[in-house]
Formats: structure tokens, C-alpha cells, sequence
């Protein structure tokens, strides 16, 4: 026996849309301003996802990776690092760097062009010492944390080191 002679509406059951109260815009007199004819803009519905201020949003991908890594050019890292979605990875890799390299170590993020326009974002560890030293850091952070996470980053994170 089908359950469907039992119900006699055969639709989603719809509700009422809430109310849009619209802000008061007050004009003063002769032209209106740039910011209230956005304001019109923006109360009169829908914001495209395009038209949000990008900066904002920029600084959330940051703010958690802000006080771990000194970042260069903000808005250009912040979007590669949401596009590429790489703040996880390098949340994750604090705890193996500060290991390897120290806690006192401080790690750049980098945006770098190559020739071919194609972008990757470089974590430079400034470290004092001998350049040998540095190398067998580099290289065990790689061969213990780097090598098992780096596909996650699908070439679009490096880690390397300047000395200082």
C-alpha cells in the first residue's frame, strides 16, 4: 500500500520571507555621497560574492598563521594561501620547524614569480650559523615531516633557508 493517497498536498510546505527593512539614508543636500550610493547599492539585496572586501576576508586566511610566520605582502600570500588552501599545512608545520630550527627561528612566507609567471609560496627560515648546519636541518625536517605532508601542497609550498 503506497503512503501517497494519505496526503492530499504533494508540495513542500513554504513560509513566509522575513521582512527587509531597509537602512535610512540621509542625504545632505545637492549630490549623494559615494559611500551612501553604496550603501543604497548594498541594502537593495543580494551581495555578489566579487564585491565583498577582499582585504577582510584576507585577514581571516592570516590571522591564525599571523603570529607564527612573518608574511610579506599580505593580500597577494593571503590569496594564494586560500586559493592554494595551505593555511592547515602551515599551521602543521610549526611544531617540526621550531624542532628543527629552533623556536627562536623566524619563517618568512614569500610569494616568488618564475619566469613562466607560475607562483609558489616559500617559507624562508632565517638562521644563524654555518651553511652546513642549516642543510642538515633542512634536511631532516624534510626527510621526518616534509616528504609525508608536501603532496598536500601540490608544489605549491617550499621550504628553505637563508642564513642571517
Amino acid at each position: 500500500m503506497s503512503a501517497l493517497p494519505q496526503f492530499s498536498f504533494y508540495s513542500q510546505p513554504s513560509f513566509a520571507m522575513p521582512r527587509r527593512i531597509l537602512p535610512r539614508i540621509i542625504l545632505s543636500q545637492g549630490q549623494p555621497s559615494a559611500a551612501s550610493t553604496a550603501m543604497a547599492r548594498r541594502s537593495s539585496g543580494f551581495i555578489p560574492w566579487r564585491n565583498l572586501n577582499r582585504e577582510l576576508l584576507f585577514d581571516d586566511v592570516l590571522k591564525s598563521i599571523e603570529n607564527k610566520y612573518v608574511i610579506e605582502n599580505r593580500s597577494e600570500v593571503a590569496r594564494f594561501i586560500q586559493k592554494n588552501r595551505l593555511r592547515g599545512l602551515l599551521l602543521e608545520a610549526i611544531k617540526p620547524l621550531s624542532t628543527f630550527f629552533g623556536a627562536d627561528t623566524i619563517k618568512t612566507l614569500t610569494l616568488l614569480r618564475d619566469d613562466e609567471e607560475s607562483e609558489s609560496l616559500f617559507c624562508l627560515l632565517m638562521t644563524p650559523g654555518e651553511m652546513e648546519d642549516a642543510r642538515r636541518r633542512l634536511r631532516l625536517f624534510d626527510e621526518d615531516w616534509w616528504l609525508v605532508n608536501s603532496a598536500r601542497s601540490s608544489g605549491n609550498l617550499n621550504f628553505d633557508f637563508e642564513l642571517i
